[in-house]
């Protein structure tokens, strides 16, 4: 154990005579112990109280009845777990029954003198490896104990987030409700269309709510599979800015954006880049009072891209920023629950962003100080292919025969009905068997058909297509299954296209113009 010292727990105190003292500390230590001689009785006592130690040696002609007593109370007050072993070499100033009263209450052995060295480190060893386990049984219940609270504390937590959740899925179904209930009534075409924006508008909420879930379930059981390329990180900011200007004009803020003359060219999968810089922008937007600033920086320092994103919204408090990015975490912020949200997107760009091999901090001078977000990202030495372009551009396709094989009554009916209105011909089926009976007698020019489907699903639907008409008709899964092994699953089966639900309008509009086998 080295040399002696006040902080080793199981240092071994030792009160006697000097001489006897200094002999006494000088064989523990010669064995391997730590050992420190106590000046006086009361200094033991104050050892005991305030840090424990592994063992004490009494030499009784120092302890006066008196003493005993003070020692005796000084134990009781002894924690549950310690119970200090004590050692006492005792003449005739010990009685008996002073002995054996300490030795009833308390971890006591009486050493009668002269006691040979030998007697002396054996009891030792024995009360040091008990206090040993004591220590260890401590700090295993210490353990426990914390672990129970994180717990109960990630449980409180959970609970509070599936009440949130909760109240945040009531709040856009009651907004539509409400809104398909003034068009059953209304006849003005004003209140009307202003329905149809209040469902459209709610729609988008309850997808993106339910996108968060997802996502954050996908990053943390690791499913997310990026599709991994050279990319311009001032081309991603660019895209990323323009879509978000419209909301910040609506907020009255200044978006501003400063990027290097020089590409910033990292290793990642565009799409979910994009969705990293959007969810830290809409934070920003939406944590930021009306008129405030929103300030979108690119750079590269050590090998590193470095992507900042800066406002001088509401902050973040001291006690928050250690867990911003955790989930089922979030402030009891009056302007974050007006505006809605499940607290998910720094959880989800987190895990992204280390999917990406990257690092996300945040920081800020506490509450009304604002916030900055600092993303960093390897550098790549390879050139960047040019993006694609406009993503909401709606490619002509022209008038299309369109079977669509979908059980929801109201998801058969919407869809149609906007095929329809693209100029396309659609005939419907409410099951899977229905379904495919319709495509092989009508020979459409494509099927959309949903994978959940009662009767024959979807997979099968394809595969029986695939064996009677192999290359004449274009088939699109529509379905709420989206994990990577659903879309291969449904390319297996011969589909050419696997969407996920909720889908956009015009992404549909795009895949049945770009999906043509003849």
């Amino acid at each position: 154990m080295g040399e002696s010292t006040s902080a080793d727990p199981l240092r071994v105190l030792v009160l006697a005579a000097p001489r006897d003292a200094e002999l006494t500390c000088a064989f523990l230590r010669d064995a391997g112990y730590a050992a420190l001689a106590c000046p006086s009785p009361q200094q033991m006592l104050d050892d005991i109280e305030t840090s424990p130690p592994g063992a004490i040696v009494i030499a009784d002609e120092l302890m006066s009845p008196a003493g005993i007593d003070l020692l005796a109370r000084t134990l009781e007050k002894q924690p549950p777990w310690s119970d200090l072993p004590i050692i006492f070499f005792c003449g005739k100033r010990l009685s008996s029954r002073e002995a054996e009263r300490l030795c009833d209450r308390f971890n006591v052995t009486v050493l009668e003198r002269p006691v040979a060295r030998s007697t002396m480190m054996t009891a030792v060893r024995a009360a040091l490896r008990a206090r040993r386990r004591q220590f260890d049984a401590r700090a295993l219940l210490a353990r426990v104990e914390e672990a129970n609270r994180k717990l109960a504390d990630a449980d409180k937590r959970k609970d509070e987030f599936l009440a949130m959740l909760g109240h945040e899925l009531r709040n856009p179904l009651s907004a539509i409700r409400m809104a398909v209930g003034t068009m059953q009534i209304s006849r003005s075409e004003d209140v009307t269309a202003r329905a149809r924006a209040v469902i459209e508008r709610q729609s988008r909420n309850l997808a993106h709510l339910v996108d968060d879930l997802l996502d954050v379930s996908r990053v943390a059981s690791g499913k997310i599979k990026l599709a991994v390329e050279p990319i311009d990180l001032r081309e991603i900011a660019q895209r990323c800015i323009l879509a978000m200007e419209p909301e910040a004009r609506a907020h009255q803020h200044t978006l501003d954006l400063s990027l290097p003359a020089e590409p910033i060219i990292v290793e990642g999968d565009a799409v979910r880049l994009e969705q990293i810089l959007s969810n830290l922008v809409k934070n920003a937007i939406k944590y930021t009072p009306n008129g405030g600033w929103i300030e979108v920086g690119l750079g590269a320092e050590g090998g590193e891209a470095v992507l900042r994103v800066r406002d001088n919204g509401i902050g973040i408090s001291p006690d928050l920023l250690p867990h911003v990015f955790d989930l089922f975490i979030q402030a009891d912020r009056s302007l974050a629950r007006s505006k809605g949200g499940l607290g998910l997107g720094l959880a989800v760009v987190r895990g992204l962003v280390e999917r990406h091999k990257g690092t996300l901090r945040a920081h800020s001078a506490g509450e009304g100080m604002g916030s900055e977000f600092v993303i960093r990202l390897p550098l790549c030495i390879r050139d960047a292919p040019k993006l694609r372009g406009d993503a909401g551009a709606l490619v002509k396709s022209g008038s299309r025969k369109i079977v669509l094989v979908e059980d929801n009554d109201d998801a058969r009916m919407t869809t149609a009905e906007y095929l329809r209105t693209l100029g396309h011909t659609v005939l419907t089926a409410a099951d899977g068997q229905e379904g495919l009976e319709l495509i092989l007698s009508a020979r459409p020019d494509a099927g959309i058909v949903d994978i959940g489907l009662p009767r024959l699903d979807g997979y099968e639907v394809a595969r029986h297509v695939r064996q009677q008409a192999p290359s004449e008709i274009d088939l699109i899964a529509l379905t709420g299954y989206g994990q990577p092994e659903d879309r291969k699953r449904a390319l297996d089966a011969g589909f050419d296209q696997h969407l996920v639900k909720p889908i956009e309008l015009q992404a549909l509009a795009r895949v049945l113009a770009e999906t043509k086998r003849h």
